[in-house]
């Protein structure tokens, strides 16, 4: 059996049962169709004491189709495919102002897995503000706060962070906030422990801990790459709150503030991002003639039909078909005698094209030695 595991931004551990008389083994990897470009296919020749091996430099946000070929001397066995996407680079999230005077703003925020450290960014915004250079402050890992002084009393500021991952950059969180005025007394309390608790395909609960003397809060959201953005106000007694009727596999930017009345408190924000749509799981060839193959899969919840393709692993040229959604089970004829093609199934939910399965399989081969996995 092949597995993937402890996944990261750039690397995977990729292990194996160890086979009976092998003299080696042979591990391919490279991105699937919809990645290339992003990365190259490599390869390795490995020992046949080693029955695990770590792949690294490989490119973020990316799936790779990985294989593991047998040697016995000269001779290659079938192989066993799977496929494992690398994480995303990660958000900074709880992004918050937790302080604030006529002359700085105290900045926190959440820690981020493998970020190396953190890039803070401010500039003044509004009439006449717009030609100011932005200033930057780089800060270590393990620094979750940042206090900007020198700024200007009663001004609006656009203040980001991102992490930094070796020399790549993650993506911006951004805020604004205006420094206080000579005046001003009594700020808003800014919201405290805002989590998401609950993630869903087209939905995510958020909680945070109540203030004392709050009217009621305002919840905004707006998908992160862009987009229309949609606010609700909730009573004071209120702590959770769903929000509803999101895009599935879509990154959102949420603010969360206290209001007193018609006076809004600074935003905590974070950024979370919905569940992807189901993918088929126990994908397999389930038979192997000389010039078709069974192929068989459990059904995904909500599926209207599935889209299964396939090709020969060395050619590009494409077939497919459309099975209806109480299908288990499809034989694909017509293919060629003793040849490696690559099979891929798609739920189909409506309008809507699920995660993709891939799987490797050859034509003209014993049960015993089907090459087939699922991912």
């Amino acid at each position: 059996m092949l597995k993937v595991s402890e996944i990261s931004i750039n690397s995977a551990l990729v292990s194996w049962d160890s086979v009976a008389g092998a003299t080696g083994y042979r591990v391919a990897w490279g991105p699937t169709p919809e990645f290339f470009g992003k990365d190259r296919p490599r390869q390795l020749a490995l020992n046949k004491s080693i029955t695990a091996y770590q792949l690294r430099n490989l490119a973020h946000d990316t799936e790779y189709v990985i294989s593991l070929y047998v040697l016995f001397g000269s001779v290659e066995g079938p192989g066993i495919t799977t496929s494992a996407r690398t994480s995303p680079l990660g958000y900074v999230s709880n992004f918050k102002v937790m302080s604030y005077t006529s002359t700085s703003l105290s900045m926190a925020w959440s820690a981020t897995a493998a970020a190396t450290k953190f890039k803070v960014t401010w500039s003044p915004v509004g009439a006449g503000k717009e030609k100011q250079v932005a200033k930057t402050q780089y800060l270590g890992s393990r620094v979750l706060a940042y206090r900007i002084d020198h700024l200007l009393p009663n001004t609006l500021y656009k203040v980001s962070v991102r992490a930094v991952f070796s020399k790549t950059e993650g993506p911006e969180v951004t805020l604004t906030h205006r420094t206080a005025s000579f005046a001003d007394s009594n700020p808003i309390q800014t919201i405290q422990d805002l989590r998401i608790t609950d993630t869903g395909v087209n939905s995510l609960k958020l909680s945070w801990r109540r203030l004392p003397g709050v009217t009621h809060y305002k919840i905004s959201w707006v998908p992160f790459n862009g987009g229309l953005e949609t606010s609700q106000l909730v009573a004071a007694e209120t702590v959770t709150f769903t929000i509803p009727r999101l895009k599935e596999s879509t990154t959102y930017t949420i603010c969360v503030s206290a209001m007193i009345r018609d006076r809004e408190g600074s935003p905590t924000l974070l950024t979370a991002k919905t569940l992807d749509l189901p993918k088929v799981t126990e994908f397999t060839v389930q038979e192997a003639a000389d010039t078709s193959v069974l192929l068989t899969w459990v059904a995904v919840p909500g599926a209207s039909t599935y889209l299964l393709t396939w090709r020969l692993s060395s050619a590009s040229d494409l077939s497919q078909e459309l099975v209806s959604a109480a299908s288990r089970s499809y034989r694909v004829t017509g293919l060629s005698a003793k040849e490696m093609y690559l099979f891929s199934i798609r739920p189909v939910f409506g309008d809507t094209e699920g995660p993709e399965t891939t799987l490797l399989g050859q034509t003209g081969m014993k049960a015993g030695d089907l090459c087939c996995s699922f991912t």
